[in-house]
């Protein structure tokens, strides 16, 4: 999901100058040839850093490099979803929940519930929940929130 999300991003107009990963597990080589190429051309600096969201050098990270867009799909617990939201919502622009629709993750649908209006005065919130006909229930689920601008 991280290369699909960044090079649709990407390819959608974002400008980007650094992009993170964060997962407990080792990159994967599609991951880390990815990375490689990004460095090869010199466009984006990409970092992986292999951390739960939970650990103090990612809120240090998150705090110094203050991201403009989040995607938060890791701990699927109501506790870790919300934290991981909690760490950025003061900075980030855009941040992007996954599995907001879902039976198999109560903790986030339940979670994004909750979010939709306890962040309306700050974000406008925007849903992708469409299942293939085929599908026999309620499963993944994108929820986008961005952040209305500041008036002045």
């Amino acid at each position: 999901m991280f290369i699909l999300v960044s090079e649709w991003l990407r390819n959608s107009g974002a400008e980007f100058r650094t992009i993170v990963a964060l997962d407990p597990i080792d990159p994967t080589p599609f991951i880390t040839t990815y990375c490689d190429l990004l460095r090869e051309r010199a466009e984006i600096e990409p970092v992986y850093l292999q951390a739960y969201s939970n650990a103090p050098d990612v809120s240090a990270y998150v705090d110094r490099v203050k991201p403009d867009f989040v995607y938060i799909d890791g701990d699927h617990s109501l506790r870790g979803a919300m934290l991981d939201h909690l760490m950025v919502r003061s900075h980030a622009r855009i941040i992007v929940h996954h599995d907001i629709h879902s039976q198999a993750c109560p903790d986030t649908t339940l979670l994004w519930t909750a979010l939709k209006q306890f962040e309306a005065p700050s974000f406008d919130t925007f849903e992708f929940t469409s299942q293939y006909p085929s599908v026999n229930g309620s499963f993944l689920g994108i929820g986008a929130m961005k952040r209305r601008s500041m008036q002045t």
